[in-house]
C-alpha cells in the first residue's frame, strides 16, 4: 500500500471539489431532502453535493482498482464493499451541506482512508 499516493490523490481529489464548492457558494442552490438521517441536517443535499462527489469520484475510484480499495460515500447507496476489503474510501464531498445552503461557515470536503481493523 502506497500511503504516499494514495495522500496525493486524496488531497487532489479534496482541492478540485472544494473549488467546485466555492464556485457555488454564492449562488442560491435548491435543497433537497434524502432518505434516512435523524436530523434535518443529515437529510438536506443538493446538486453540489453531488458535483462534487463526482469530481472526488474521477480521481479516487481508478484507486480502487489498482489497490484494491472500496468506497463509502455520502451521496451514494452503501454497497457494503467496505466489509469485503481491508481499505476503503470514506468520503463526505460536501461535509455541512445545511450550512453551506445557509451561506454560513461550517462546511469542509471530508475524504478519509479507514482500515478496516482500525490500524
Amino acid at each position: 500500500m502506497d500511503l504516499n499516493r494514495l495522500t496525493i490523490h486524496a488531497v487532489n481529489a479534496a482541492l478540485d471539489a472544494g473549488n467546485l464548492i466555492k464556485r457555488y457558494q454564492d449562488i442560491e442552490v435548491e435543497v433537497l431532502h434524502k432518505d434516512g438521517g435523524d436530523t434535518y441536517a443529515s437529510q438536506v443535499v443538493t446538486e453540489v453535493d453531488q458535483k462534487a462527489q463526482d469530481a472526488i469520484l474521477r480521481i479516487l475510484e481508478p484507486t480502487c482498482c489498482e489497490f484494491d480499495l472500496a468506497l463509502l460515500t455520502e451521496e451514494s447507496e452503501d454497497d457494503r464493499s467496505r466489509f469485503e476489503k481491508n481499505y476503503f474510501w470514506c468520503i463526505d464531498p460536501l461535509d455541512g451541506t445545511l450550512p453551506f445552503t445557509r451561506k454560513e461557515p461550517g462546511y469542509s470536503v471530508s475524504i478519509a482512508l479507514v482500515a478496516r481493523d482500525g490500524s
